[in-house]
């Protein structure tokens, strides 16, 4: 008995037409992505203030374990209360936007001089500072900006 060439010209177009249900599983399958996608991000943007108040208890403990020797309990104490006032405020969607780009500016740059062992007191107290700045407590006299010195891109090391 010969086997049929699945080929075969006089074949084509005979039989049931398998096309339809292929575009209905797709269809399906898309639909069922996009769905999970869009819970997805509708999970991340209601987590996204623990998200980063998780990132910033874990930058916390990284600088705590590079502190220098000088540094005092009162300081960490200090610190951690500053952590966790922004840790709050950016929770509750209530931080301000320009302290919190100094946030992420003075943060980055104590966890890079943390790996160099090159962190220093002044580097901490500054960090406390524009922490509880992105809170809302600031100092008299100063304003979004004025905490950290902006980096040209040449400055920053990479």
């Amino acid at each position: 008995m010969a086997l049929e060439s699945p080929f075969e010209p006089e074949r084509a177009g005979t039989g049931p037409d398998l096309r339809r249900p292929a575009l209905v599983g797709c269809g399906v399958g898309c639909s069922v992505l996009l769905a999970l996608g869009i819970v997805f991000f509708v999970v991340l943007s209601v987590k996204t203030g623990e998200v980063w108040s998780w990132s910033l208890r874990i930058a916390h403990e990284t600088l705590l374990a590079a502190a220098p020797e000088d540094w005092s309990d009162l300081e960490d104490a200090e610190l951690r209360a500053a952590f966790e006032e922004a840790g709050k405020a950016i929770a509750d969607n209530r931080a301000d936007v320009e302290s919190s780009l100094d946030m992420y500016q003075e943060l980055m740059s104590c966890l890079q001089k943390a790996t160099r062992r090159e962190l220093q007191r002044s580097d901490l107290l500054e960090l406390a500072r524009v922490l509880r700045a992105v809170a809302g407590v600031r100092p008299a006299g100063l304003r979004p900006g004025d905490l950290v010195r902006r980096r040209t891109l040449r400055e920053v090391p990479l």
